[in-house]
């Protein structure tokens, strides 16, 4: 199978393949997606056999804020393989180009949302971003005491480009691993969001707007697409605000941030949400990451032997010194037995910060005979709140 960068002379095949996979041409998002993105803002890596497309994989480029720095990071969107082409593995050759590509345009990791999680975790991919996930009668929303001082408008979607941004950046501010959004960004969630008819509400405190809900009335569902406030207290008023639909609607669908806690005043259990899987990563640049990891301040100096494997990348199965200072880390080939050993979906969620080295050890993820040699490790990489809510 021959991989290359799709062309417009290929674009046809890639809509014919979204269609049969995917959204179908005559959606909304379908229509936004092929006009105003496909090729426009992203690169489509395509798998060829006789100039016909067999599989395919968007580079969706985004901005992910990762342990306070700033990180280029793909998307991988649309990942497709046509029915005929099925059972001949041409996914592990998709990823395998698609990786070098990203590592060659700067990037250090990638990330992707799963349909199904197990075609993806033979790869390397881990889960990187949890979520709350709620379904539940709107009338069995149960509120804490809500600041009726707190004002509700609601505008265009369309027009929300003016405002909601900076919401979005205050709200981040206690949040790991998600998307810096920039004007780019905020168009084209706006722009598709408004292309199926989503709904938007503002809290404004003060004259000053403090927190916003995206949300569709399907049916009998109030779905939020995203729900954002600086503060619980505005989201709770975000969420009464919701509520006051349940006179005509009766469900309420929204994935909450993984340290979401509005449960804790349901009265009926039931109600309570379950833990979400939503967002995969996985990390490609491993000697990049290392070299470029925040030693904490007034860390001793001091070294560790790490083994991560990776069956996958060659360049990442890896059995290195890390000589730790003030200065950072240094990388040494070596060939001594290692403290601490890993697979790199386990780095991936370990760079991410999506559990701390302690669970991963409990949970039998690392291998290490030496606790001050985990000790050493769960300082480098902390664990982080982390949040994230693109969907293409």
């Amino acid at each position: 199978m021959d991989f290359r960068l799709i062309n417009d002379q290929a674009i046809a095949q890639v809509r014919d393949l979204w269609d049969y996979c995917f959204d179908k041409a005559d959606t909304a998002f379908f229509k936004w997606y092929f006009q105003d993105y496909a090729l426009k803002q992203n690169k489509i890596l395509g798998g060829f056999t006789e100039n016909k497309l067999e599989t395919m994989v968007h580079l969706n480029p985004y901005v992910l804020k990762i342990r306070d720095k700033v990180e280029k990071m793909p998307y991988l969107v649309g990942v497709a393989t046509a029915p005929e082409a099925r059972g001949r593995h041409a996914i592990s050759g998709l990823l395998k180009t698609a990786f070098t590509l990203t590592k060659a345009f700067g990037s250090k990791a990638v990330i992707l949302k799963p349909i199904f999680a197990g075609i993806y975790q033979p790869y390397g991919f881990a889960y990187t971003h949890l979520r709350t996930a709620y379904n539940l009668p709107l009338a069995g929303l149960t509120l804490p005491h809500i600041d009726d001082s707190l004002q509700v408008i609601r505008i265009p979607t369309s027009e929300g480009e003016t405002v909601l941004p900076q919401i979005y950046a205050a709200a981040m501010k206690s949040y790991n691993g998600y998307a810096v959004r920039d004007a780019r960004i905020w168009h084209n969630l706006l722009t598709e969001a408004a292309g199926e008819k989503t709904e938007t509400a503002v809290v404004m405190e003060n004259n000053k707007p403090v927190g916003y809900v995206l949300y569709n009335r399907n049916e009998e569902t109030i779905s939020v697409l995203e729900l954002t406030a600086i503060n619980g207290r505005i989201r709770n008023r975000l969420l009464a605000y919701l509520k006051g639909f349940s006179g005509i609607f009766k469900t309420l669908e929204w994935l909450g941030a993984c340290d979401d806690t509005s449960y804790l005043s349901f009265k009926d259990q039931q109600y309570t949400p379950r833990i979400a899987p939503f967002m995969m990563g996985r990390v490609i640049d491993l000697p990049g990451i290392l070299q470029t990891v925040k030693v904490p301040e007034h860390e001793p100096e001091s070294s560790l032997i790490l083994f991560v494997q990776d069956e996958f990348i060659k360049s990442n199965n890896l059995l290195l010194q890390l000589n730790i200072s003030a200065k950072g880390i240094e990388l040494r080939d070596t060939i001594k037995v290692p403290d601490i050993t890993m697979d790199i979906s386990t780095f991936t969620q370990l760079y991410f910060g999506t559990y701390s080295v302690e669970q991963l050890w409990a949970n039998d993820r690392i291998m290490a005979e030496d606790q001050t040699k985990l000790q050493i490790l769960s300082r480098l990489f902390p664990a982080q709140n982390n949040y994230i809510n693109e969907n293409f």
